[in-house]
């Protein structure tokens, strides 16, 4: 049940996230490149695939290095746009806002990689790693 409500949590954001990319007005949006928002949306993607195959039981991929991939691709993408707002925002942080704002992040962060974790940790003990 947890990890069902979970990845509706995730879908939730990640479909507001889609929303709020079109309607957010320039002056409060983080200027980013094209290349840059096509990988959160895949990032993104991922991790919310991630969660529907834990939530639903389904695995149609059990390989370590696919999840171990999208995790990282997750975190850094995650991070490096989180890096971006700080340095981006016009009217600027106080150093007490980014750290509150950091530790939000970063739990928010940790919960959403969870899923991903998780089917990482299964592949791992059904010894489904591939060698490279």
């Amino acid at each position: 049940m947890k990890w069902k409500v979970l990845f509706y949590f995730l879908l939730l954001t990640f479909i507001t996230s889609i929303y709020d990319a079109f309607t957010l007005p320039d002056h409060l949006a983080i200027e980013s490149s094209m290349f840059t928002g096509i990988v959160l949306l895949v990032a993104d993607l991922l991790n919310v695939f991630g969660a529907f195959c834990v939530a639903y039981g389904k695995r149609p991929v059990t390989d370590v290095w696919f999840w171990g991939a999208s995790l990282a691709l997750f975190v850094t993408a995650n991070v490096y746009i989180q890096i971006q707002a700080f340095i981006q925002f016009r009217i600027g942080y106080t150093v007490d806002e980014m750290i509150v704002h950091s530790i939000i992040f970063l739990v928010v962060l940790t919960i959403s990689s969870l899923p991903m974790v998780k089917l990482i940790d299964e592949a791992y003990k059904r010894g489904n790693k591939q060698t490279a």
